[in-house]
């Protein structure tokens, strides 16, 4: 009894070493699996890349490749300085996967007032495991022209040049003439100024005539006066011959 039950123990024992030899064999002989290689890059571009002062609309590109030789899925483009970035093509079978012969373009679009710096981060998986890769894109937006402030020393305005007055008394002014009878070219003189030819406030008979000469109308009067005496000293005469 105990010699078959070890000859069922030697058999069992060696039926397993045959059957582990066996399996450790195939595990040998099968081609090992080939390495993951995942990767994934995406293209960031803005259009336009300046912008006058003030800003404006930017137009951001994405473009998005399977660089490695697993398909990717579950792919999103996210850009820190747009949003929400959107799908615009690329999947040509229509499965959702981004295959390694396929390229995917996305797009957005924002106002700027300001010059700034966008990075856009695009991430595939493969099996659950995440793969991204980023790009950055500068856009200059030119600063404002400075307003001029009020000036500290404003310049006053020219004061106008002061009108010399015409005084009579001291003669013509400069550029002016004195006509004959004392009256001065391009001045008017009041009514009864002096040195104005045929003043009405000259004696009556006198005419005018000038200071230390004798008037004409005086010698008249004396002529007058004279005649008159001769003539009665001569009625006088007459009449005492007569008696």
């Amino acid at each position: 009894m105990r010699s078959r039950l070890g000859h069922r123990a030697l058999a069992l024992f060696a039926a397993a070493a045959i059957g582990f030899t066996m399996v450790a064999s195939a595990m040998a002989s099968s081609p090992s699996p080939p390495a993951v290689n995942a990767s994934i890059d995406v293209i960031h571009t803005a259009s336009p890349i300046s912008l006058p002062a003030g800003g404006g609309l930017i137009a951001y590109t994405y473009v998005v490749t399977n660089t490695g030789t697993m398909p990717l899925s579950n792919v999103i483009v996210a850009d820190d300085a747009c949003g929400p970035v959107s799908s615009t093509g690329g999947d040509r079978n229509g499965n959702g996967v981004l295959d390694v012969t396929e390229t995917w373009t996305y797009a957005c679009s924002v106002s700027v007032s300001k010059t700034i710096i966008g990075t856009a981060l695009a991430t595939g998986f493969v099996a659950g495991v995440p793969v991204s890769a980023t790009s950055t894109t500068l856009v200059t937006v030119a600063r404002p022209v400075p307003t001029p402030g009020p000036s500290l020393n404003p310049t006053e305005p020219p004061s106008p040049a002061p009108t010399a007055a015409v005084d009579s008394s001291s003669g013509p002014p400069a550029g002016a003439s004195e006509t004959p009878g004392g009256s001065v070219a391009g001045v008017t003189s009041p009514p009864g100024a002096g040195g104005q030819a045929g003043a009405s406030d000259a004696p009556a008979g006198l005419g005018g005539s000038p200071p230390g000469s004798t008037p004409s109308g005086l010698v008249l009067m004396i002529i007058a006066l004279t005649g008159l005496a001769a003539s009665v000293i001569i009625l006088a005469l007459g009449r005492g011959s007569s008696r």
